[in-house]
């Protein structure tokens, strides 16, 4: 990832982030602002928004400790800045998601949590299979199987966001009382 600037969004790792920091500004404002005001309430937009950014990141975190290891040193996977993106990050956005949103998610969000994949996917193997402009640093076109990859990784995100909404629902339901 020693890219410098605007060839950094090539990687999944700082999209996903990205969008994390982006969904977590307007949760913080209002996060304070029920401080201020002793309320305890999120729109749902935001819960939602921060549910899909909290599973991209996650999909980093998993993609990296499981799958980027066959490929790249683990440990240079999780050294300097990658320490902060690919497992810093992934664990306190879950963690946030978990203790600070009390509504509930329903079903049909695990299907949005899939769009950051399905987007990235989608240029992902059109500039590394069609066009040709990017490696194929994640190996996910090996053999000639990046369609396969891209379909592989949407269903194991939508299992992961599934996993989360149900995360979600056990902090809300039995551990995190208001």
């Amino acid at each position: 990832m020693e890219v410098a600037g605007s060839k950094c969004f090539k990687f999944f790792t700082v999209d996903s982030n990205i969008l994390m920091a982006l969904v977590s500004i307007p949760a913080l404002i209002f996060e304070i602002t029920n401080v201020i005001y002793n309320k305890n309430r999120m729109p749902k937009v935001i819960i939602v928004l921060k549910y899909i950014g909290t599973v991209a990141v996650l999909v980093t975190f998993l993609t990296t400790a499981l799958f980027l290891p066959l490929m790249y040193d683990f440990f240079e996977l999780f050294q300097g800045m990658n320490f902060y993106l690919h497992l810093y990050c992934p664990i306190f956005a879950l963690v946030s998601l978990l203790i600070e949103t009390q509504e509930e998610l329903k079903f049909k969000n695990a299907f949005l949590s899939a769009l950051p994949v399905v987007i990235y996917g989608f240029i992902y193997i059109l500039m590394v299979k069609y066009m040709g402009m990017w490696e194929d640093f994640y190996g996910f076109d090996i053999n000639g199987l990046g369609i396969v990859s891209y379909l592989v990784m949407i269903v194991l995100t939508f299992i992961l966001g599934f996993g989360v909404l149900k995360l979600h629902k056990l902090f809300k339901n039995k551990i995190v009382k208001y």
